[in-house]
């Protein structure tokens, strides 16, 4: 039973989903991506798999797998756990970042999400911790909720695996409202494997203190059908903030990210660095907006959206924008998309190498920007191996 607090939210959330509906092609943020197919999708259980794809790195751990502790070696003054759990304690907490007037599938995984991850490392716990996060799902709509806290000069890696094995159409809807004290530290892998029938909308919230640090890296290996969000405000001054994204789509999958950074304090730092491989019938939008307001002097913004189209048929859409109220600031945007450079192709070729080999090699090097810069080497070096494979199967010879 949800406390009286919760049960009144949830019930101005869904009177706000009946009056909104799903987002549609009228809505800016949604522009992109068509979300007709959730009409139709009746809501049932999620499931994820039971194995973590990715290795403990040597500090404590907790395993959080479809809403199941699986490990957990966390310290004591570090609160984890289902969020079912905890929710009596939020009350003026969960939903203080995205509200109750937030797009319609916010408001729906307000009304409705069953579980998810509560993370809370308090003021004085040492050294960073490693959370692995596996969801999933086989069918069905699902909607789960993160709220996650680290107080000041706490630590925290993060490393989140999506799955979906789906037969027909599924729906997946997250929502991750995120707590940075002043000095804490936060680094957020999402890795992303769907198949083409799973439709799945993640909205990501983050409030920075001063001189706190967020680094988020994003991996779209199988898209499915994927619409990400991003909300980061940085309050308090110094506070720096790193983007990346690396999406591999063929055909009839979708990716679309929209990032919206809010520079709202002196000496903010951000920066956005997404790529995207696509192949024929494949799609990637990145809508980068930074916006700094005019107390937020001193600030440094920059932005790099580069897409490399393999085949014919392949879209890459980026949006790079900035808005800007103050003089006193330092800020760049770029953006490009092109196919493989043919003399590069043609130097390979010409030391011997075959055309379906040269193509891998240039993607290759294009692709590995984004999991180089993910800290830890362990990571970082299965998702170059993660994906090297995955170009494999989109470059390899039609037999």
């Amino acid at each position: 039973m949800s406390p009286t607090w919760l049960e009144a939210q949830r019930q101005r959330a869904d009177q706000r989903f009946r009056e909104v509906g799903f987002p549609d092609g009228r809505s800016e943020a949604f522009k992109y991506t068509s979300l007709k197919g959730l009409k139709s999708i009746e809501e049932a259980a999620a499931q994820a798999p039971r194995e973590l794809p990715l290795p403990q790195l040597g500090r404590p751990r907790l395993a959080f797998v479809d809403g199941e502790v699986i490990t957990d070696e966390l310290p004591e003054q570090i609160g984890a756990g289902p969020l079912s759990e905890v929710v009596d304690a939020l009350e003026g907490q969960l939903g203080q970042l995205l509200g109750d007037e937030g797009h319609g599938l916010a408001a729906l995984n307000l009304a409705r999400f069953r579980d998810g991850l509560f993370l809370h490392i308090k003021e004085g716990a040492s050294g960073p911790v490693e959370i692995h996060l596996a969801q999933g799902i086989t069918g069905g709509t699902c909607s789960y909720r993160h709220f996650i806290k680290l107080e000041a000069g706490t630590q925290a890696d993060i490393l989140v695996t999506t799955q979906g094995q789906v037969a027909a159409t599924a729906h997946l809807n997250e929502v991750a409202e995120v707590f940075l004290g002043a000095g804490a530290q936060l680094d957020l892998t999402w890795v992303h494997r769907a198949d083409d029938g799973l439709i799945t909308t993640q909205e990501l919230v983050v409030q920075q203190q001063q001189n706190s640090r967020l680094n988020i890296n994003l991996f779209a290996l199988r898209a499915g059908t994927l619409r990400h969000g991003i909300r980061v405000d940085q309050v308090g001054e110094d506070a720096s903030v790193r983007l990346a994204g690396l999406s591999l789509a063929e055909s009839n999958e979708h990716a679309d990210y929209h990032l919206d950074l809010h520079h709202k304090a002196p000496r903010g730092r951000s920066a956005q660095c997404f790529r995207g491989l696509v192949n024929k019938g494949g799609r990637v939008v990145v809508s980068g907006k930074v916006t700094v307001i005019e107390s937020a002097g001193g600030s440094d913004a920059n932005q790099s959206l580069r897409g490399l189209l393999l085949e014919p048929g392949a879209e890459w859409d980026a949006r790079p924008q900035l808005e800007i109220y103050t003089d006193e600031v330092s800020a760049s945007h770029g953006a490009t998309v092109g196919n493989l450079d043919a003399e590069a192709l043609f130097f390979l070729r010409s030391r011997g190498l075959d055309e379906v080999v040269s193509r891998r090699i240039l993607a290759a090097a294009f692709a590995r920007e984004i999991p180089d810069h993910v800290g830890d080497t362990r990571i970082s070096s299965l998702l170059r191996a993660a994906v090297d494979e995955r170009l494999d199967a989109m470059l390899s010879a039609p037999e």
